[in-house]
This record gives C-alpha cells, sequence and structure tokens, in this order.
C-alpha cells in the first residue's frame, strides 16, 4: 500500500489520536523510523501532533529503556 505524503501524515495523526480520548488519558507514541529526525518530511509529521513534550533519542547507549520488552 502506498501513501502520499498528506495522506501519511493524516493516518499517522489519526493513530496518535486514538491513543488519547480524553483529558485524563496519557500516552507515549514512540517512532522507531530514523526518517522522522533525518528527513525534511519528518517535521511534517511531528508537527501534526498536538502540542506536547517531544525527546528524541540516539539508538546507542539506550538500552536501559528496552531492558522492560527484552524477552
Amino acid at each position: 500500500m502506498e501513501y502520499t505524503l498528506p495522506e501519511a501524515i493524516l493516518k499517522f495523526k489519526q493513530g496518535a489520536g486514538r491513543l488519547i480520548r480524553t483529558q485524563e488519558d496519557k500516552g507515549i507514541v514512540t517512532i522507531l523510523d530514523s526518517r522522522i529526525v533525518r528527513k525534511s518530511y519528518g517535521r511534517a509529521f511531528i508537527s501534526s501532533l498536538p502540542r506536547c513534550p517531544v525527546e528524541i533519542m540516539s539508538s546507542e547507549g539506550d538500552d536501559e529503556y528496552l531492558e522492560p520488552f527484552d524477552r
């Protein structure tokens, strides 16, 4: 399935919107695709989200964040 950029951004925004339904809801959106910071269109994806804290992390040396998910 191939999307144009505006369609992909809309689906991204809708997916994140499904995480937060009410003012009491909390959640984390984790993007593991480095194109979000490497490519110029990545800014359009990030800016499509509601105002929220954004933390960009390197994949090097961040193993402690992944430990709970190791099997």
